[in-house]
């Protein structure tokens, strides 16, 4: 736990926070710009692009997943239908 002395400058500093609109206003443009710039809808996007496309080039994914749950699953349920065939008669 921090001392209260450790405290005290980060005390005075939310104070003059408070008090003083400028310097308030200035670390809202501040913060405004930082989201804009890392926390845009098209910056998040291009991350998660490049994150899938990673994946996508390792081949990544459920390679035997079909068969592991058959493996822990114990109901004595019928194998899931193929989706790719359509709907049941």
């Amino acid at each position: 736990m921090p001392s209260d002395e450790s405290l005290e400058p980060l005390l005075a500093y939310v104070i003059q926070l408070f008090d003083d609109e400028i310097l308030y206003a200035g670390h809202v443009a501040r913060a405004r710009q930082v989201g804009q710039t890392l926390h845009s809808l098209q910056t998040s996007t291009a991350r998660l692009v490049r994150a899938l496309q990673l994946l996508v080039d390792r081949r990544a994914g459920n390679r035997g997943a079909s068969a592991a749950l058959r493996q822990i699953h114990r109901q004595g349920l019928a194998d899931p239908p193929d989706l790719h065939e359509g709907p049941a008669p």
